[in-house]
């Protein structure tokens, strides 16, 4: 952002903030909350998690600490798009969830998806909606 203040500066004799976009950096730690809503007999419930963000040579990397996962992450200065898949097992209980965040550079990130939890007992897939804000 120094560099567009700088530029702003020497050809027009001065910014104001509407000339100068915020850039957005997605790397780091996310912290969100998960609201599920009601399906298959179970009640709406929240939960909350963790992930992170890493960028290498091939593009940005979500890390989520004992899932799988695959998707992409396109990002302008002013937002990301995540869309991804997500998978891991836990006990007898095979889980994937399917989301759309937009991380944006306010450091806020919101969206929705829904998880499929496969038992040997069932299917059920519940719809969710994401908010959070990076740590």
């Amino acid at each position: 952002m120094s560099r567009i203040i700088l530029l702003c500066a020497v050809l027009v004799g001065g910014c104001t903030d509407d000339d100068v976009q915020p850039e957005l950096d997605p790397t780091g730690n996310w912290n969100v909350t998960y609201a599920f809503a009601a399906s298959c007999g179970n009640p709406a419930t929240t939960t909350t998690g963790t992930f992170t963000v890493t960028l290498d040579a091939q593009g940005y990397d979500i890390i989520v600490v004992g899932v799988s996962s695959t998707g992409s992450m396109l990002c302008t200065s002013e937002q990301c798009k995540l869309s991804g898949t997500f998978a891991w097992m836990t006990g007898d209980a095979t889980y994937q969830q399917s989301m759309n965040l937009v991380l944006d550079a306010e450091m806020k990130v919101g969206g929705n998806g829904t998880e499929t939890v496969i038992t040997t007992e069932s299917t059920c897939t519940y719809p969710f909606t994401v908010t959070g804000s990076k740590t």
